[in-house]
């Protein structure tokens, strides 16, 4: 994983990330514009062509011109002229994740669906690409351990973002696209918590609309490197501490309670120091909101502030982090 910030220039520009890349996400810092995601198995056909969907909208994937180029490349990404990626006096940041590092996929054939996944093992994140089929299925992702974290999303049809977490369970649903609260899920996953090998969805068409291309991002921590977990706020500015085990570069968090607020990102690359105030919103095409939210520290992060939006008292939250400098599968420089 790495957070990236640069200056649009509206003409070509390679941006660095250290490893060549499976997902790119890409947001506008100053300016009101999607969050827009790429990625190498909604892969896109020729140069400038990027097939992205958006984390603030149920909207399908956009085929967009002059956007990312045709590739990642070994040491990160290139953009065009768009303002989403590379407008003149934008300011923009990137967070890429690296799969396999490659840009093909592997066939899975664990589930009663076949998936593609690119998936690294060791930074327990894994894509998972499948064609719905509109009925209770099982879909391989591809990992080690059981995914904590699954976002889910028809890349064909307007559909609302889907997210399990395990601290809410099986039986909750969350919505990437929305500040609504983690409600009941029904069966949507069949109240089954993945495994080691397997995730599972029913006929809704969120997660599983018959024919269409859907993509599903996954996640489980990893000592050193990611954690997906909860914390509960104290509503004070000597906020709630939350351990990771390791200084985060990027964190994402939500209130699961019907609080109006929506997905935080805080990231390293955006501001260097604390107070770490430059805050997105996943579910939002907001600039950053600036205010003195949280410090990263050597293992954690800790809350400086009582507002709702990340530390309201006896709220429950969760989140998915990673490391500034992980100790365990680094990539060298």
């Amino acid at each position: 994983f790495n957070a990236v910030t640069y200056s649009g220039s509206g003409s070509e520009q390679a941006i660095v990330t250290g490893f060549k890349p499976n997902l790119v996400w890409i947001k506008a810092r100053n300016n009101t514009t999607s969050h827009v995601l790429v990625d190498t198995f909604r892969n896109w056909t020729g140069t400038g062509n990027a097939r992205e969907i958006r984390t603030n909208t149920d909207a399908a994937q956009v085929n967009r011109t002059n956007s990312v180029k045709e590739d990642f490349n070994a040491n990160g990404f290139s953009v065009i002229s768009d303002a989403s990626y590379n407008s003149s006096s934008y300011d923009y940041v990137s967070f890429s994740w690296k799969g396999n590092g490659s840009d093909s996929g592997s066939s899975n054939t664990n589930g009663s669906i076949d998936s593609t996944v690119y998936v690294n093992t060791n930074a327990g994140f894994s894509i998972v690409g499948y064609t719905g089929t509109g009925s209770n299925a099982t879909i391989g992702h591809g990992l080690s351990s059981a995914p904590e974290m699954l976002i889910v999303k028809s890349a064909t049809s307007a559909m609302d973002w889907k997210v399990y977490h395990a601290s809410e369970g099986a039986g909750k649903q969350g919505y990437l696209n929305l500040a609504n609260a983690f409600e009941s899920a029904g069966t949507l996953w069949q109240n089954t918590t993945p495994t080691s090998s397997l995730f599972y969805v029913n006929n809704d068409a969120s997660v599983n609309h018959n024919t269409n291309t859907m993509i599903a991002y996954c996640f489980h921590s990893v000592d050193g490197y990611s954690k997906v977990g909860s914390y509960v706020g104290n509503g004070n500015n000597d906020g709630t501490f939350v351990y990771t085990g390791f200084r985060p570069e990027w964190v994402m968090a939500k209130v699961v309670s019907a609080d109006t607020h929506g997905w935080a990102i805080y990231n390293s690359a955006s501001k260097t120091y604390n107070y770490l105030g430059n805050v997105l919103q996943a579910n939002a095409s907001n600039a950053e909101m600036t205010s003195e939210f949280l410090d990263f520290t050597s293992n954690g992060f800790k809350h400086r502030t009582s507002s709702t939006w990340n530390n309201g008292s006896g709220k429950t939250y969760i989140y998915l982090a990673f490391a500034e400098s992980p100790f365990k599968y680094s990539n060298a420089r």
